[in-house]
């Protein structure tokens, strides 16, 4: 006995392979754009975040001046913020002369010396914390109750300060009298 075996059927291409064929590209473009749609959308939210974060951008100024009257000579550092949102100031560091200032009293005692005198009025600002947009704080102030002293005197004293400060998105800065704004710079 032989086993006939028998013809495998060729199958025929027919319509409802074609269909199925058809189905398969239409998915796969389909899911080709949902990819870039989503890509799109992602880069608009980036762009969205940046506006927001630019609408609120707080940007601080440093500032010396010296003033001179009937009364007394004085010399001051005032912080401005120009920016359209609140800087939280999160570290500072100001130098008299080259010596760093901790406290008040290290502050009035480095004063004191330079000037050598001890009717000197030294204030500082303790915590600076927020400051608002559009406002100034005074964050120092040395004052010499003597209209003779000539502003030379006082000019004697070389202050620097640095200060760390961020946004509400904590985004920070480094900024100082002596330079511009440095972007994510301090901590």
């Amino acid at each position: 006995m032989t086993k006939e075996t028998t013809p495998i059927p060729k199958k025929s291409f027919n319509r409802s392979d074609l269909i199925s064929i058809i189905a398969l590209v239409l998915s796969i473009g389909a899911f080709g754009v949902a990819l870039y749609e989503a890509n799109i959308l992602k880069q608009q939210q980036e762009i969205m975040l940046s506006q927001q974060k630019a609408s609120i951008w707080p940007y601080l100024k440093i500032e010396q001046g010296f003033s001179v009257n009937e009364l007394s000579v004085q010399s001051s550092i005032g912080i401005e913020n120009k920016g359209l949102g609140p800087a939280s100031i999160s570290d500072y560091k100001l130098t008299i002369n080259g010596d760093v200032v901790a406290s008040y009293t290290d502050g009035l005692k480095i004063v004191k010396e330079i000037l050598q005198r001890e009717d000197v009025i030294f204030s500082l600002a303790s915590d600076p914390g927020i400051i608002a947009s559009g406002e100034v704080h005074e964050f120092l102030k040395i004052f010499i109750p003597d209209p003779t002293v000539s502003l030379t005197v006082i000019s004697q004293i070389e202050l620097e300060l640095e200060l760390c400060y961020c946004s509400v998105y904590n985004d920070c800065w480094m900024v100082s009298l002596s330079e511009k704004p440095k972007v994510g710079a301090c901590q």
